[in-house]
């Protein structure tokens, strides 16, 4: 059946009224579309495309993606302004897909909101697991061993090296060992790298059900299955390194060690409830973060 005039002007009309109030959008520029809000607006690479709004409707205005309000700053003064005099403002994080399966139900550091809790776990991650000084220690056996790879096997006079891998490795085995204290191997290796490579693409990144709720719905969400299988993946492999360590019970026999876990599964004897297996976890795939990327 074909539509009329009269259809079509109710269905302009109710996208209208769509787009403006229940999206809360203004029919002004940058030019917002119902649904979508100004996600057309898009273009890879992102930045550059930002770079044009900003150069066409100044240097502090806001965008709607889909759903979720985004304030663009572009302006020295103005981006200073948020991170200082309105920092607590600006201090929570919004609730996509990858935060809930990979951030443990936006409770992992990296994806939580601003709390007393989150605080203090900020600043132990500081501490141990950030600090410069926590890795040193490690680094020049893990720069030997680097060397030594490097160095290996039949070769004669200068030949080209994929430096990625080997770098790759270094970062990895430094961040185990601060971890855990163990060193991955061969297919174990191999992985762990798929893994952690998989995990690191997946959290920064989202989804058109980020923006648009109805995609799920819709069929449109093709990423979800992808973040749970991997969050749960994740999941598996760090309780796996935890229940290891509480095994061995050094943290109980040493109060000295500085394996992060370790350090936190005594914290976890004195305040279970502020460390428990889901925050250390969280802890862990921030630290990864910081020290890998």
């Amino acid at each position: 059946m074909e539509l009329s005039l009269y259809h079509l002007l109710a269905i302009l009309a109710a996208l209208v009224f769509i787009s403006k109030h229940l999206l809360k959008l203004h029919l002004s520029k940058p030019l917002a579309i119902p649904i979508l809000g100004h996600l057309h607006l898009l273009r890879n690479p992102v930045h550059q495309s930002l770079a044009s709004i900003v150069a066409k409707h100044g240097q502090v205005f806001l965008l709607r993606f889909g759903s979720l309000p985004v304030l663009v700053v572009s302006s020295p003064s103005a981006a200073e302004e948020c991170f200082t005099k309105n920092d607590i403002i600006f201090a929570n994080r919004p609730r996509i897909l990858s935060a809930k399966h990979v951030g443990y139900d936006y409770t992992a550091l990296a994806f939580a909101s601003s709390t007393p809790r989150w605080r203090a776990h900020r600043r132990f991650t500081s501490l141990h697991a950030l600090s410069p000084a926590s890795s040193l220690s490690k680094l020049s056996p893990e720069l030997r061993i680097l060397l030594r790879g490097l160095y290996s096997g039949d070769r004669e006079g200068f030949q080209k090296t994929e430096i990625r891998s080997w770098l790759f490795e270094l970062k990895v085995n430094l961040l185990m060992g601060m971890i855990t204290e163990k060193r991955y191997h061969g297919e174990e290796k191999r992985r762990l790298r798929k893994l952690l490579e998989e995990i690191f693409l997946l959290s920064g990144a989202m989804s058109m059900e980020d923006f648009v709720p109805l995609a799920r719905w819709l069929g449109f969400s093709s990423m979800r299955r992808r973040i749970e299988t991997a969050g749960k993946e994740m999941d598996e492999f760090l309780q796996g390194l935890i229940e290891e360590r509480r095994k061995l019970g050094k943290w109980k026999e040493d109060n000295s060690s500085t394996i992060i876990i370790d350090i936190i599964l005594a914290l976890q004897e004195k305040e279970p409830e502020d460390y428990s297996d889901v925050v250390i976890k969280g802890l862990i795939v921030c630290g990864a973060g910081r020290n890998i990327m």
